[in-house]
């Protein structure tokens, strides 16, 4: 049987460098016991605070970290993230911050790829794909330009995404602030 999802369960912790020194941040957090949260597949560092990041794991959520413990696991109760629905896991394959100090996290298998969790207030925003994918698609690594343009690549042979912000605001996904870019002619012909 082959699994679209492969999950490798792994449950390392997440490690950090500081004075030269390796750390692990593993077992019991004062938020969850870090073993049952599998496969961290992407870590951003606040830019603003070396002691602060955000890690996606590949089925529990969005983990923010401060000063070497879990403080917080984002999911569909405190943020826009959400479950896939076959399988009720969380796929976060990509963290980034922008310029403007955004949370830019990509969530996999949901119509709302990019959700982002602005730096002033706590107010999650989901943008909506949907009429760009289908709702199926994996979403990995994200990277936001100095021009606002946040690109999402698609990986299994999907492609990327571009999604435009707009001075800071983040409209609607449309024909006019998003594209995708994959392997047909007039599409980027990768």
């Amino acid at each position: 049987v082959t699994d679209a999802w492969v999950n490798g369960y792994n449950t390392d912790g997440a490690s950090y460098f500081e004075n030269n020194t390796w750390s692990v941040i593993s077992g019991s957090q004062p938020v969850a016991n870090m073993d049952t949260l599998y496969d961290l597949i992407d870590i951003a560092v606040d830019p603003q605070n070396a002691n602060h990041a955000y890690a996606g794991s590949w089925e529990g959520g969005l983990l923010e970290f401060n000063n070497g413990k879990l403080v917080t696991i984002y999911n569909d109760k405190n943020s826009t993230l959400k479950k896939n629905q076959a399988n009720n896991r969380f796929y976060i394959g990509g963290v980034t911050f922008d310029n403007n100090n955004n949370l830019w996290v990509s969530n996999s298998a949901v119509s709302t790829l990019l959700n982002v969790k602005p730096a002033a207030g706590t107010t999650w925003q989901a943008l909506d794909f949907s009429a760009f994918l289908p709702a199926a698609t994996t979403a990995g690594n994200v990277i936001v330009t100095s021009l606002g343009q946040t690109w999402l690549v698609l990986p299994r042979g999907t492609g990327l995404l571009v999604y435009q912000q707009n001075n800071g605001a983040f409209p609607a996904p449309g024909n006019s602030n998003t594209k995708t870019v994959n392997t047909q002619t007039g599409n980027g012909g990768l």
